[in-house]
């Protein structure tokens, strides 16, 4: 190995020098390899001896930091596949609500630590404008998953959006209303008293059209 090294120009040399220290500990497992060979090619004792001991020091270390855990490799799997079956099961809560108004899409966003989970909620008016209307479809969604996934998000944001027709008598859907729900209120709602008026005080970062009726 080191022969083989020592032919390697010398952007080459530093590319493996780098690979080499990030997998510093397989590094040396390989190196205690070598020594193990070249012992057994050489019949020196002293070189299979200090293989074995430098292989067997670097596996001990990989398997205490778990790297060999199947235990842990596979509860770190299903936690993973669990928070994604949530993810999924909390998706498909708001997109089969039935309500007020249409779910046209929902999606995650990591917060401002990066650990924060927030869920931006998208929902389309059919015809009449009632702010209560978004309000009281928001304070039934947000029940639903607290219910069934309490603290589990800690931002949600609605985004409302109707087909509007501009001057030049053209359609487009546009944005009338948005909306936060923080942890912060959330944690304190009674959900057995709550319903879409009140809901609407607790909103935050509050935006709406001139169309949108109260």
């Amino acid at each position: 190995m080191f022969e083989k090294f020592k032919k390697l120009n010398k952007r080459m040399k530093i590319l493996v020098g780098i690979i080499a220290i990030l997998a510093f500990p397989f590094t040396l497992i390989a190196f205690g390899v070598e020594f193990i060979v070249n012992g057994f090619k050489e019949n020196k004792i002293i070189k299979i001896v200090t293989g074995c001991v430098l292989s067997i020091a670097m596996i001990g270390v990989l398997y205490s930091a778990g790297c060999f855990d199947e235990k842990q490799l596979n509860e770190e799997s299903t936690q993973v596949s669990a928070k994604v079956d949530k993810e999924t099961d909390i998706k498909n809560m708001v997109t089969e609500y039935k309500g007020h108004l249409k779910m046209l899409d929902v999606t995650y966003a990591l917060g401002e630590n990066d650990t924060n989970i927030n869920l931006i909620i998208k929902m389309k008016f059919g015809g009449t404008l009632f702010d209560y209307m978004a309000y009281d479809d928001a304070c039934k969604i947000i029940k639903s998953i607290e219910e069934k996934y309490p603290g589990e998000i800690q931002l949600y944001r609605f985004m409302c959006v109707a087909d509007l027709v501009d001057k030049f008598g053209n359609e487009e859907e546009s944005k009338v209303m948005l909306f936060d729900y923080t942890r912060n209120n959330i944690s304190k709602v009674n959900w057995d008293s709550m319903e879409g008026t009140l809901f609407k005080g607790l909103a935050e970062k509050v935006w709406q059209h001139d169309l949108v009726e109260e």
